[in-house]
């Protein structure tokens, strides 16, 4: 691949060869479960993670992250070479040289495009640049089925952990089987990390029976021109240049079992984010298995989406210090807290000249509704004249609030005071009756007696007894008579009896006798 693709081209074509020869057809295999497990949106800068080492994050995947103010690696592939084949029992000294590695993937000449699959609808915020930490970091997410392959640390810590993977991937196989592969791996990693490289994984997958293998690489590499055939994509983290081909990848002769040199077709994607400090990332993803691609890259696209990345933004503007309170003054000796806030006396007005009276005569105002019979009187020096009442004989009285007769409150103000008591109105005598509701003789100026019908109802007719012409003939059009029918006589208005006077009581005489 032309351009920056070249480091992770020849990280990924060299994992794939190496595989391809050395494992394939042996070892243990996870389950494709593992590689599709959904990750979380858990923040990646998180107080949890304080170094670039991988961790395991529950529900999310391994953690794997990049920083720029970290030191270059010193070379270790062949001290760790030596500690392997302490551990695992003597045999040859692999070098890069010597295997002819690191190889280099070509285009296919049929260039088949692999689909890649669409960005997800949803999208996380983009991360805010932290002032609190100098340099670019860059974190990712990445399922927990890919072996990491390079470590930090010494030759001492690379040796550990290869070997500890060769039993991982290679569970049940002989022991020649894992030095072989731990050494010609260890004998890789300067080349890679020379590269810029900061993650190198391997993953192999058990589906259906069938064995399936992939590489992911993790590199930081300078800025160049991308591809021209790759597609730019929007990312949570930025945009970023996406390339999917396949590829071709030569297996060295020095690897094969028979010592022939071969050819592998594989499928790849390559992912360019331009970083903050003119440094680009680069991720890309191989598999031999180009039948499977499509689970591979649904992967793939989980993981650009997972990346976050930090950079020194602008320092903060300093905070302003608040000003220092103006000390508060303290209160008089005699203030009293429970009396208010303590006032300066003012200077008593001085009292004003009254105008000698007027000796004009008054006139009655417009507002003046005083009677003169209840004006004050006045002598003519402005005196009020003596009351003739104000006598021993008439006393004066105390003046006294009088309630309203509309019982709205009393005269000295709207509703001021208690109401005065509501009085009813006299309730009329009943008929035959005194005011003190003794009975009394019948009256001509009393009122008729009521007889159940109003007094200007006009009388209504007395009905008419009902007769029956049960057992009577009736009277057909032609035996009716030729004269005209009369109506019936009203009956003569009803006047009631006249009431007996009662006789006289006989005089009672006494028999003697």
């Amino acid at each position: 691949m032309p351009g920056n693709g070249d480091a992770t081209n020849q990280v990924t074509a060299t994992v794939d060869a190496v595989s391809e020869a050395l494992l394939s057809g042996r070892g243990w295999l996870h389950p494709a479960a593992s590689l599709t497990t959904p990750t979380g949106r858990t923040p990646l800068f998180s107080p949890a993670i304080t170094t670039d080492e991988r961790h395991i994050l529950p529900g999310t995947g391994a953690v794997i992250g990049w920083t720029s103010t970290a030191q270059p690696p010193a070379p270790v592939g062949a001290a760790a070479v030596r500690r392997i084949l302490e551990r695992l029992g003597p045999g040859p000294e692999p070098t890069a040289d010597a295997l002819h590695l690191p190889v280099t993937a070509e285009p296919a000449p049929a260039d088949p495009r692999p689909a890649f699959p669409r960005s997800p609808p949803h999208r996380p915020p983009r991360p805010a640049p932290d002032p609190g930490h100098p340099g670019v970091r860059v974190r990712l997410a990445i399922p927990a089925v890919f072996h990491p392959l390079l470590v930090p640390g010494d030759a001492d810590a690379l040796a550990a952990h290869l070997i500890e993977t060769a039993e991982e991937v290679l569970a049940g196989a002989p022991g020649t089987a894992r030095r072989d592969w731990a050494t010609v791996t260890a004998a890789t990693t300067d080349a890679a990390r020379a590269a810029g490289t900061f993650f190198a994984g391997l993953c192999r997958l058990d589906l259906a029976g069938r064995e399936s293998t992939a590489s992911l690489v993790a590199a930081v590499i300078p800025a160049a021109e991308p591809p021209t055939e790759a597609r730019e994509v929007e990312l949570p983290c930025g945009p970023a240049t996406v390339l999917v081909e396949a590829r071709t990848t030569p297996v060295p002769a020095q690897l094969s079992t028979d010592g022939r040199r071969r050819l592998i077709g594989t499928a790849a994607a390559l992912a360019l984010i331009p970083l903050p400090d003119t440094q680009v990332l680069a991720l890309q993803l191989s598999t031999p298995h180009e039948q499977d691609w499509e689970l591979y890259a649904a992967a793939f696209a989980g993981i650009l989406h997972s990346i976050e990345i930090a950079w020194p933004g602008p320092p903060p503007p300093p905070k302003t210090p608040n000003p220092p309170r103006a000390p508060r003054p303290h209160p008089p000796a005699d203030w009293d807290p429970w009396g208010g806030t303590p006032t300066t006396p003012e200077p008593p007005n001085p009292p004003r000249a009254r105008a000698p009276p007027s000796t004009s005569p008054r006139r009655l105002g417009p507002l003046e509704l005083t009677p003169p019979s209840r004006r004050r009187q006045t002598t003519s020096s402005g005196a009020r004249a003596p009351d003739p009442r104000a006598s021993p004989a008439h006393p004066p009285q105390p003046r006294t609030h009088r309630p309203s007769p509309t019982g709205g409150g009393w005269r000295t103000g709207r509703g001021g005071g208690s109401r005065a008591p509501r009085r009813m109105p006299p309730v009329p005598p009943k008929r035959g009756t005194s005011a003190g509701g003794h009975r009394r003789a019948p009256d001509a100026r009393d009122p008729p007696p009521r007889t159940g019908r109003h007094p200007h109802q006009p009388t209504q007719p007395q009905p008419q007894p009902r007769t029956t012409t049960r057992n009577k003939p009736r009277l057909t059009p032609a035996a009716a008579p030729a004269h005209p029918t009369q109506p019936p006589p009203s009956p003569p208005p009803h006047t009631p009896p006249p009431r007996p006077t009662p006789a006289a009581p006989e005089p009672c005489s006494r028999r003697t006798g």
